[in-house]
């Protein structure tokens, strides 16, 4: 008979949890077991036997990692939550638990509830999205799981920053008609060049989230105009037999867009050879259209699985 704040049974959270686990971070069953269950020790009468009774040790475990963490967040009087970095929250977490899914299943544990901020008081939102910008968002970001990533910082700074939020908004949608033409130029004219060479390439519109977006326009000083890297597509080709010829691929790729559009060598990123701290692998490069640029991303099938759902579970 337990109910959410929102008067929802409490039941919709770990089933929604549960949901970003299996769908959105494509992790394994256990996984999905252990969110369903990742509040029953904290919040019922049932204790850290009953679930190694029911489900086994490894899912029990995860469980009481997921309990440690909330009751050492709560208590610990050393944590400043105004303060609080993603590197001594990782380390803290790497002293609960050594099983990492307890660190994914917490970041779908925050998410939902950023899902569902605007049930709670303002004062506790406010305070939630600081948390997400301080400890998830890094954490997100060390694992990879950058649309779920983009997701935690869009709604904080929705919360943190409103009136900021919906004049960035507005503008952008003032811009939509004009953004959509840039990108349906670019992706239709590659995926001319592309079936003319016989490369099946699966071609992505992606925008900046408006976090990074509010952000950059925060550290540069600039208008939205100015911005640059607001507008990207994402090239996707199948895997090659191995990941050597992924690489090579990416580069003739690259070649192509070079003899059919106006690039820049100062835009290259090479993340090929020397892949980010999570794992990422991809050649970045831009093309011009409409005076404004164009980020391109190609990667190979199994690089933009990496770039979705990270490294670690899913590699």
């Amino acid at each position: 008979n337990q109910s959410r704040k929102t008067g929802e049974p409490y039941i919709i959270h770990p089933l929604a949890v549960a949901r970003i686990v299996g769908e959105e971070m494509q992790l394994d069953a256990e996984s999905v077991i252990s969110a369903l269950l990742h509040d029953v020790v904290e919040d019922t009468s049932y204790t850290y036997e009953d679930i190694v009774a029911e489900f086994g040790k490894d899912i029990a475990d995860i469980v009481e990692g997921l309990s440690k963490i909330k009751r050492v967040y709560k208590e610990d009087v050393n944590i400043d939550r105004t303060n609080i970095q993603a590197e001594n929250f990782i380390k803290l977490l790497e002293t609960i638990s050594v099983n990492i899914r307890v660190i994914y299943i917490k970041i779908a544990d925050r998410l939902h509830n950023m899902r569902t901020l605007e049930s709670m008081p303002t004062n506790k939102q406010l305070e939630k999205a600081g948390e997400v910008l301080y400890v998830y968002s890094p954490l997100a970001h060390r694992l990879g799981l950058h649309e779920l990533k983009s997701e935690l910082e869009d709604i904080s700074v929705k919360a943190r920053q409103p009136e900021e939020y919906r004049e960035l908004a507005a503008q952008i949608e003032a811009r939509r008609e004009f953004y959509d033409k840039i990108q349906n130029w670019v992706v239709s004219r590659m995926e001319e060049v592309f079936k003319n060479e016989g490369i099946p390439v699966t071609i992505n519109k992606r925008r900046r989230g408006y976090y990074s977006t509010w952000k950059r326009m925060r550290h540069y000083n600039v208008t939205l105009d100015e911005l640059e890297n607001f507008l990207a597509v994402r090239l996707i080709f199948e895997d090659m037999p191995t990941v050597k010829e992924d690489k090579l691929m990416c580069w003739r790729i690259y070649g192509l867009i070079c003899q059919n559009f106006s690039t820049s060598v100062n835009r290259i990123k090479d993340w090929l050879n020397r892949p980010r701290s999570n794992g990422y692998v991809a050649l970045h490069g831009a093309v011009l259209a409409y005076k404004k640029w164009v980020d391109t991303q190609i990667m190979s099938r199994r690089m933009a699985k990496i770039a979705d759902l990270g490294y670690g579970l899913n590699s």
